[in-house]
């Protein structure tokens, strides 16, 4: 896991060429005027979901991925995302063809993610998105770039 501003993102490039054509993409475009949906960057080996949401509900369930990283950029609003250790117990749901097996009852910890700021959850690593910052629901602008490692 890699917690980071956005703006400083581009020091981890060199992790993969993948990754860097993603690095180069968050850091080229303008975030804010995305449509909602996918987009494609390179094909099924790095591409983006753009979401814009309000969290009302903190979501419980944790999930881990087994051929991509995830890179989840807040362009707008708080959120708390929960990371953990890689479970050594099998997953509620195994590893589906979105590539993402899903947990119950898991236990982690909690990292703020505000406007500019960006987190790497990297295969194999149970993450946990969606959960309100302040007990308050908030307005959101998400955007995953799914990373094929």
């Amino acid at each position: 896991m890699i917690v980071e501003k956005l703006s400083d993102l581009s020091r981890y490039a060199s992790l993969s060429e993948n990754f860097s054509k993603a690095v180069r993409f968050l850091q080229t475009t303008d975030l804010n005027a995305l449509p909602c949906g996918s987009v494609e960057i390179d094909g099924d080996a790095v591409y983006a979901k753009v979401m814009d949401y309000t969290l009302e509900t903190s979501n419980q369930r944790w999930e881990a991925h087994a051929q991509y990283a995830d890179i989840q950029v807040l362009v707008r609003g708080r959120e708390i995302l929960g990371w953990t250790w890689p479970a050594n117990v099998p997953p509620t749901e195994p590893m589906n063809e979105n590539d993402a097996a899903m947990y119950d009852g898991l236990s982690g910890i909690d990292i703020l993610l505000q406007e500019g700021e960006c987190i790497v959850f990297f295969p194999g690593e149970p993450h946990r998105p969606n959960v309100m910052a302040d007990k308050q629901p908030c307005a959101t602008r998400k955007i995953v770039v799914k990373v094929r490692m």
